[in-house]
């Protein structure tokens, strides 16, 4: 297996050949991992609850964001892997995200975002496979820096995560 998490060179090296005859192909290519930014996201507070990725992505191009967004754009906040929220299979999540500008004036302030499923629950499965909130930033007067909050807890079990992000928008 391959550890995609561990940066460097790393080279890719493909071979084909022909089952019936001496005819073969190989073709190498080179290639970086960089490190990730570890500092997009830092996780605040947790308590019982763990995480593969938590990340920015361009909705427009699907791409991961760093710490400058285009406040023309729309972003999703992506957490994947999370384990933890679990309570007999179900999670009943309060997942919520907010966004303060530079003066302290929420400009994003969106709580209960699944709310439908806060008492009857949700398949922990999907849950730990992604869990997203869009985010756009639509007439907004800019005031970098911005400082993105992000909570997700089980109402069952009080496990939760907290993640901080601070970005600038263009």
């Amino acid at each position: 297996t391959f550890d995609f998490e561990t940066p460097g060179t790393y080279k890719i090296v493909i071979k084909i050949w022909d089952l019936k005859g001496d005819g073969t192909i190989t073709y190498e290519y080179p290639f970086k991992l960089k490190a990730a930014d570890d500092e997009a996201f830092i996780i605040q507070k947790s308590e019982g609850v763990s995480y593969k990725n938590i990340y920015l992505i361009n909705k427009s191009n699907n791409k991961i964001v760093g710490k400058v967004l285009d406040a023309k754009n729309t972003y999703s906040l992506i957490f994947e892997g999370l384990k933890g929220l679990n309570n007999s299979g179900k999670v009943y999540p309060d997942f919520s995200v907010k966004i303060a500008d530079n003066n302290g004036k929420l400009v994003y302030n969106y709580t209960h975002l699944l709310q439908q499923y806060e008492t009857v629950g949700i398949d922990a499965k999907l849950v730990e496979k992604s869990l997203f909130s869009n985010i756009s930033f639509k007439d907004i007067s800019i005031a970098n820096p911005y400082h993105l909050t992000a909570l997700v807890k089980d109402l069952k079990t009080h496990n939760y995560i907290q993640v901080k992000s601070v970005f600038e928008l263009k």
